[in-house]
């Protein structure tokens, strides 16, 4: 008939949602109710990836693209060259987010009603704060915990989330590995298995992506010494 499919409402803030990554505020969500389309672009410039974030035109910032750059590399330490376990992320950039009159108001009501939160997340960063990641340096050891949630977000984002967005959507990104493995059976035994790794996938993904951001960390901060 002509018209455009303007796809499935709300699809990139459910899948967001679903993939526990980010401590999600009201203000994120009325943003992501935006959120058209999610890309990692390598960047040979870098020896990384882009994560690109397409929005709609909304109330909140002129922006139509927000974009996070993660460098890395594939070299090992000279100083500890057996703890090399094969690429890594070793810096990320983030952008400048060009907010509107409005926008800037929801900031300012949201700053006034911080302890308010919509989704609850092992992360602390919120979607609006993954895109102004502290310096890397050894001056700044308080913000240690930060710069590893911004390496194991844009790790997990590129690697699982974007190539897995629908079954993230769907809600069966954490038990597909499972079912496997597992006899055919009941809808019952399928339902268990969902409730049963929905219980415990926040605290197996994050201790998995702390692993790596610490390696990632610590060859960020001897590259940063270095300089």
């Amino acid at each position: 008939n002509g018209e455009q499919d303007s796809g499935i409402a709300n699809f990139w803030l459910i899948v967001i949602e679903n993939s526990n990554l980010f401590e999600l505020t009201a203000e994120d969500r009325r943003i992501l109710r935006h959120l058209e389309d999610v890309k990692s672009v390598w960047n040979p410039a870098v020896h990384g990836f882009t994560i690109e974030f397409h929005f709609s035109s909304n109330p909140y910032f002129t922006d139509n693209v927000l974009r996070k750059t993660y460098r890395g590399q594939c070299v090992p330490d000279e100083k500890n060259p057996f703890a090399f376990c094969g690429y890594e992320i070793v810096a990320c950039e983030g952008c400048t987010i060009n907010w509107t009159q409005e926008g800037l108001v929801s900031r300012s009501r949201r700053r006034s009603r911080r302890s308010h939160r919509t989704y609850s997340s092992p992360s602390t960063l919120s979607f609006v704060k993954f895109f102004t990641p502290p310096a890397i340096s050894e001056a700044l050891r308080e913000d240690e915990i930060e710069i590893r949630e911004h390496f194991e977000i844009g790790e997990t984002l590129h690697w699982d989330v974007i190539p897995r967005a629908a079954l993230y959507f769907t809600g069966e990104a954490f038990c597909f590995d499972v079912l496997e493995f597992s006899s055919p059976s009941s809808s019952s035994a399928l339902s268990n298995i969902r409730s049963s790794v929905s219980g415990q996938r926040s605290t197996t993904e994050a201790r998995h992506r702390r692993s790596r951001a610490d390696s990632n960390l610590s060859v960020a901060r001897t590259r940063s010494r270095r300089r």
